[in-house]
């Protein structure tokens, strides 16, 4: 029985990976979050992400243009039966749109490929 829990500890242990430090400039294995830094104001990338997402399809369940957040409702992944929302985080200096969200079996996929139709000038990756 002891054996049998030290294989499940470390078998654990040994397949999460560490929280990057640094964004990195291609897709890395388990990334989470992407970072768009695009050649807008933060207002215009703030709205320019919501248009976008309502043009996808998305609601929103929560907005606020005072803190540059935007959060959509759940969405179903085509083809899995499963479900996530996307959240979307702009910063400045330079601006840069910060997409992460409720990570399920095939949403990466989906998340990724809408935040690569917004048009932008470098795309990073992270890990958390």
């Amino acid at each position: 029985m002891i054996l049998l829990i030290s294989i499940i500890i470390f078998s654990n242990c040994a397949t999460s990976l560490k929280p990057t430090t640094e964004p990195a400039n291609s897709p890395i294995n388990q990334a989470d979050t992407i970072f768009l830094i695009v050649n807008q104001t933060p207002d215009e990338a703030y709205k320019g992400m919501a248009s976008h997402l309502a043009k996808k399809g998305f609601g929103f369940e929560n907005t606020d243009q005072k803190l540059m957040t935007l959060r959509t409702d759940y969405r179903e992944v085509s083809g899995v039966d499963a479900q996530y929302y996307i959240n979307v985080k702009i910063e400045s200096e330079p601006t840069t749109i910060i997409i992460s969200g409720s990570l399920t079996k095939g949403s990466w996929e989906a998340m990724h490929r809408v935040a690569l139709e917004y048009p932008h000038n470098k795309v990073q990756y992270a890990r958390n």
